[in-house]
């Protein structure tokens, strides 16, 4: 059992969106967090020169939970075999460009943030954290997301536009779990299917959730976290 992890933001880049998890954290278990940086490159080479200096110190064996966004980042930074870091978990995620609704998803941010009237409510609920999410979390990821300036909102939608990390994660000999959403309306299913067909070993616990699992349901997250955690060979 791994009793360290680092947790990795979405494309919104906060940590503040781990409150939840942070809370259902099994004991025993310290999770630390980072926000990205609010200003200049959001390509995942200049996120991982930022991030590798704020790794844990590499004295107790960690894991990177890296949500959406931040997985191609996660598997960069494994094939660099940083001191310390003994397994992944990608949680909605991908490691090459995803097609079809996540091409949709920018759209879908895109032209709210032009207006500086913020992702409707609507959106967050049909694309995020599912129709039937309490307001307040509705309402939390959406103030997030009103905070992340629009040009770096933009310059991570390319990013992912562009992501291609497939060399860096067949490269990566650490154990690697895939966690999925059943109802993900971001990324889709196929882009799990190819990690699957190029890495037959990925090891992939599905459960019922939105694209935003570790906060619509943080305690269940935190189950299938510790599991992970616990078997990682």
């Amino acid at each position: 059992m791994l009793h360290e992890a680092l947790l990795l933001p979405g494309m919104h880049g906060s940590a503040a969106l781990f409150d939840g998890l942070r809370a259902h954290a099994p004991a025993g278990l310290t999770l630390h967090t980072v926000d990205y940086p609010s200003e200049g490159p959001q390509d995942y080479g200049s996120l991982q020169a930022w991030l590798e200096p704020r790794l844990p110190s590499g004295e107790t064996p960690y894991a990177i939970v890296a949500e959406s966004f931040s997985g191609p980042l996660a598997v960069r930074i494994a094939a660099a075999e940083p001191r310390g870091l003994a397994a992944l978990v990608l949680v909605n995620s991908f490691v090459a460009a995803p097609m079809g609704p996540v091409l949709g998803a920018a759209a879908m941010f895109g032209m709210p943030l032009a207006s500086r009237l913020g992702v409707p409510a609507r959106a967050i609920r049909a694309r995020m954290v599912g129709a039937d999410a309490p307001d307040a979390l509705v309402a939390r990821v959406g103030e997030i997301l009103r905070g992340v300036p629009r040009a770096t909102l933009a310059a991570r939608m390319t990013t992912v536009a562009r992501a291609n990390e497939t060399s860096a994660y067949l490269r990566t000999w650490l154990p690697i779990f895939y966690l999925r959403s059943d109802a993900d309306r971001l990324v889709p299913e196929r882009a799990l299917a190819e990690m699957i067909r190029i890495r037959p070993g990925l090891q992939v616990h599905r459960t019922p959730g939105p694209h935003l699992l570790l906060q619509r349901h943080p305690e269940r997250a935190a189950e299938v976290l510790q599991l992970c955690l616990s078997d990682r060979g």
